[in-house]
């Protein structure tokens, strides 16, 4: 298991008691950009992350940076063979995301999509407030905990 003690260790610990709290479903199959685990412990969980990035627009940059972010940790949790919760469930991470844009009308139609059809376990917000904003209605429409954090 990963105990590399770091700021990473926290946003470790925060995902493991949201998946700790959060019933989970089968994920789907990733659509649009895919962050795949690598292989992990057998009969580990996978939790599915949704989230928007903005690829294009005017928030390309930072929004970038975020996502590259998420994926190191990803990465690197996964490689290490996943978390284990305190029951002893092994959990590892698996992403489904989409560029919206940096628009909000967007974002709202793909965190719709990321709740419903995807199968996202929990959200992560894209990057800035205003799109932020926009995809917080949707998760608490479809009650989806979301994680806030370049806002």
């Amino acid at each position: 298991m990963w105990r590399k003690p770091s700021s990473r260790l926290g946003i470790v610990l925060v995902f493991a008691l949201l998946m700790a709290a959060c019933t989970t479903a089968a994920p789907a199959a990733p659509a649009g950009g895919s962050g795949e685990a690598p292989a992990a412990s057998e009969g580990a969980q996978t939790v599915t992350i949704g989230y928007t990035s903005s690829l294009t627009g005017k928030l390309n940059v930072e929004s970038t940076r975020q996502t590259n972010g998420l994926n190191l940790w990803m990465q690197d949790v996964n490689n290490a063979g996943g978390v284990e919760l305190a029951d002893g469930t092994v959990v590892t991470f698996d992403s489904v995301f989409y560029d919206d844009e940096s628009n909000q009308d967007r974002v709202q139609e793909l965190y719709t999509k990321l709740a419903t059809e995807d199968g996202a376990d929990f959200l992560i917000s894209p990057y800035s407030s205003g799109l932020t904003a926009a995809a917080s209605v949707i998760a608490e429409q479809y009650q989806r905990p979301m994680i806030t954090t370049g806002a």
